[in-house]
């Protein structure tokens, strides 16, 4: 989830911003590892909040295309699930999880509009993917949005499953 963002945040940088960072990113990886103090605490840190509010999007994303007759193709290719409703249920059983722990949807909103406001964006994105007269930069951003997110849960699942 990270990385996906990460990497959606860096296509908007100038390239010579992001070739700076992943020079010096190959620099600072030589020299730390999964061992290493600093990089266990901050995994330990960082991963507190992951489930309440960096899981939720891509959660409501795979539920909203899984839940559809015909799902795009890119969302189908990357699931690698043959019956959707486990998923969902276990999606809604999460999603039901976070909002009783008092965790706040990203921007505060109430977690029905934060979810109104995902599925909002999700029907963007598959109309981009048919959209022949969107520039093609704005259908891989919807593409890529779209596998990440059944990437990212069909990862969780294996997760919660274990």
């Amino acid at each position: 989830s990270l990385r996906a963002l990460n990497l959606n945040d860096m296509e908007r940088w100038p390239p010579e911003r992001r070739d700076g960072v992943a020079a010096e990113t190959a620099r600072q990886l030589a020299d730390a590892d999964c061992e290493n103090e600093t990089v266990k605490l901050w995994i330990d840190a960082s991963s507190r909040g992951f489930d309440s509010e960096m899981l939720p999007p891509y959660l409501i994303v795979y539920r909203m295309l899984a839940s559809e007759e015909n799902p795009p193709k890119i969302f189908s290719q990357t699931a690698v699930r043959i019956r959707y409703q486990p998923v969902i249920d276990a999606i809604n059983a999460k999603l039901t999880e976070i909002e009783a722990s008092g965790a706040v949807a990203e921007g505060g909103k109430p977690w029905p509009e934060y979810i109104e406001g995902i599925e909002g964006a999700v029907r963007e994105f598959v109309a981009l993917l048919d959209d022949d007269a969107a520039p093609l930069e704005k259908r891989n951003e919807a593409a890529g949005w779209i596998a990440q997110s059944a990437h990212i849960v069909e990862l969780w699942l294996l997760e919660a499953e274990d």
